[in-house]
């Protein structure tokens, strides 16, 4: 009787776990296999920054060895538009730790350029 519940409970074990690793990847699929990446610099070259474009734009900075990174800012275009990977940007370093990132909003609407101010530190 032992062995059977042992043997029960192993393949119910198997079973639950392929199934969590199998909707796992296919959520994925469906939510970021279409992520686009963008990396850009500061003027001094010394730190990076990286823009994860799903549904929306997130801005991270990444920390030395490029191991770690910090979210530093958010930004939605209209419908979804990904401006970054579009190229539909410009960059403004202003004062010194300080981003000003001009991106286009709609595409339909080509003179509609929003922007954020982000402020970083230097690693």
């Amino acid at each position: 009787m032992y062995k059977l519940k042992d043997k029960t409970l192993k393949t119910l074990t198997v079973i639950c776990s392929t199934f969590l690793i199998v909707s796992n990847f296919c959520w994925w699929l469906l939510i970021d296999s279409d992520t686009a990446y963008t990396t850009f610099y500061s003027p001094s070259r010394n730190e990076a920054f990286v823009v994860k474009e799903t549904r929306h734009s997130e801005v991270y900075q990444l920390w030395k060895f490029k191991l770690l990174s910090k979210k530093l800012v958010d930004i939605r275009g209209d419908d979804g538009y990904r401006m970054f990977y579009e190229d539909n940007y410009k960059l403004e370093w202003m004062n010194q730790n300080q981003l000003k990132i001009h991106y286009l909003f709609d595409p339909i609407s080509p003179n509609d350029y929003k922007n954020v101010t982000v402020t970083y530190k230097e690693y």
